[in-house]
Order: structure tokens, then C-alpha cells, then sequence
């Protein structure tokens, strides 16, 4: 049991590591608190393109924007690590709050699936 805890403890430094090395917050981006964070992948089986999307099922601190996505096609990997970094997040803390980085003003993502009315890309994610 303890080598499975170390090994997940590892897995989140460095998936939160390399998501916060990966590059600094645009200066347009904006840090969002995700409350009560549930992850999921859409496979694009109906409407949306595939993407992974984060809902802020406790609200967030931008109102009515409680969706955040990012489109599986343009970097699998990407998709992959925030996955990964969202799971581990949720087993550590129970629930506990994030900060999602994205710039509010960039509606393209209703291209692939993300709504602007609620949901806005992901360009950070920190989980702590």
C-alpha cells in the first residue's frame, strides 16, 4: 500500500511539475478556482469532437463558466497529463479545489465543443 501511495504521490509532483514548467500563464489568461472538480473524457460518439473537460461541480469563482476543456486533437498527450494530474489531485484531496488558468475571452472552443455559454479552453492546470 505505501509503495502504491509513493508512486501516486510521485506521478502528481511530476504531472504538476511539468504542467507548471510547461510554459508561464498567457498574460490574458486568468486563475480560475474550480470547486468540487469532476474530470471526464467525451469520445466525440455524439456532437462534441473528443476533448477533456473539467466541471467545477461546486461552482467556480467566474459564475456561470463551470466547464473548462481542452481538445484531445491538438495534443493527445496534453489530454493524457491532465487526466492524469486531475486524478491524482482528486485522490489526494478529496474533492479539494484547483486552479485552472484560461483565457476568458477565447471563445474558439465551441468549434469542438466547449459551449460559450459555460465552458472555457484550458491553457493551465495546477493542482495542489
Amino acid at each position: 500500500m505505501r509503495t502504491i501511495k509513493t508512486a501516486v504521490a510521485l506521478a502528481f509532483i511530476g504531472g504538476v511539475i511539468t504542467c507548471l514548467s510547461a510554459a508561464p500563464a498567457k498574460a490574458t489568461d486568468t486563475a480560475v478556482t474550480c470547486n468540487k472538480p469532476v474530470a471526464w473524457v467525451i469520445t466525440g460518439a455524439e456532437e462534441a469532437l473528443p476533448n477533456f473537460t473539467i466541471w467545477c461541480s461546486g461552482g467556480s469563482s467566474v459564475g456561470n463558466i463551470v466547464y473548462f476543456s481542452y481538445e484531445v486533437a491538438k495534443n493527445p498527450t496534453v489530454s493524457q497529463l491532465l487526466a492524469s494530474v486531475t486524478a491524482t489531485h482528486a485522490i489526494q484531496t478529496s474533492d479539494g479545489p484547483m486552479t485552472i488558468y484560461s483565457n476568458l475571452n477565447d471563445l474558439s472552443g465551441s468549434a469542438w465543443g466547449c459551449g460559450t455559454a459555460n465552458c472555457r479552453i484550458i491553457d493551465q492546470l495546477a493542482a495542489h
